[in-house]
């Protein structure tokens, strides 16, 4: 997806230059993507209008769900760290040891 941050590892044994050259490459391959949308989204076609604007909601979802990865990720690890070094499979959660609130 154009404008979608994404790790890129090249080899290291490569040149520099030949690293410098891939990146451009990717990078202006993108930015022909980008505008090809850009330009389908103002035409006068209503087909690409709604495939401009399908690939934007895709990409709108995707960048959503990198944010949701980055903000939650050091949450859930430390969750699970938290479960496995002090309290172990046998114990039982908090929820399960209360008693049922009486009505």
């Amino acid at each position: 997806m154009p404008g979608v941050a994404r790790s890129l590892t090249l080899p290291r044994g490569w040149p520099r230059r030949v690293r410098s050259a891939a990146v451009h490459a990717i990078s202006l391959a993108d930015f022909a993507l980008t505008t090809a949308l850009g330009w389908a989204a103002q035409s006068l076609n209503p087909r690409l209008r709604l495939r401009a604007e399908i690939e934007r909601l895709q990409q709108e979802i995707q960048l959503l769900r990198e944010e949701i990865r980055i903000k939650d990720g050091p949450t859930i690890r430390r969750q699970r760290g938290w479960r496995s070094s002090s309290c172990g499979p046998h114990a039982v959660g908090l929820s399960r040891r209360l008693p049922a609130p009486s009505s």
